[in-house]
């Protein structure tokens, strides 16, 4: 959606992915795409960007993208991983780079994203399953190899009696639920119990 969005309001977009196999799914929206493993596509790009936005939940070494900012240029962290980031302070200093963070926005800055896609005919590419393939979709996400398709469960389907395909390289035992709890003066310092 990311994507789409940058293209809408005009900007050329560059896609920064671990997954080769993601090219072509990025070039057909009309961005480039840099495998960020590749040190000769990170030298390519090096200077370049103007501003990054994070989206990755998954524990990262952000300081591979320090080098793919120009002078003054904004890396935005949007998504959440457990461990904390570690940039060298030199890495900022020497370009003036900003690391910065957001919290998406509430109700109106979502009605405003709506509106906004409604005008532009942005819609999330996504792939409807049935209940019962739930567990094909959690082996083809754990592979890395759904693309940048998004599944979304038909929850009408959930009117009927469903039992979910098994499969055997699931193992829920292995399955890992991440979360966190939020100190209360995190994010409003105004507001932190006194």
């Amino acid at each position: 959606m990311a994507v789409k969005l940058a293209k809408a309001m005009g900007n050329t977009v560059v896609v920064f992915s671990t997954s080769p196999g993601k090219r072509a799914a990025v070039e057909a929206l009309g961005a480039q795409f840099v495998n960020s493993k590749d040190p000769a596509d990170m030298a390519a790009i090096a200077g370049k960007m103007d501003f990054i936005i994070d989206t990755a939940s998954a524990d990262h070494d952000i300081s591979t993208y320090m080098n793919a900012l120009a002078v003054d240029g904004k890396f935005c962290v949007v998504g959440l991983p457990q461990q904390p980031f570690a940039v060298h302070a030199f890495q900022l200093v020497i370009g003036r780079k900003t690391v910065c963070g957001s919290l998406i926005g509430g109700i109106k800055e979502t009605q405003e994203t709506l509106d906004f896609c409604a005008a532009h005919g942005i819609a999330a590419d996504i792939q409807l399953i049935s209940p019962k393939e739930l567990n094909h979709a959690m082996v083809t996400l754990a592979k890395n190899a759904a693309d940048s398709r998004r599944f979304v469960i038909d929850m009408a389907a959930l009117t009927q009696e469903v039992e979910v395909e098994a499969d055997a390289s699931i193992d829920p035992a292995s399955w890992k639920v991440m979360g966190f709890v939020r100190p209360p003066d995190a994010v409003y310092p105004a507001h932190a119990a006194k």
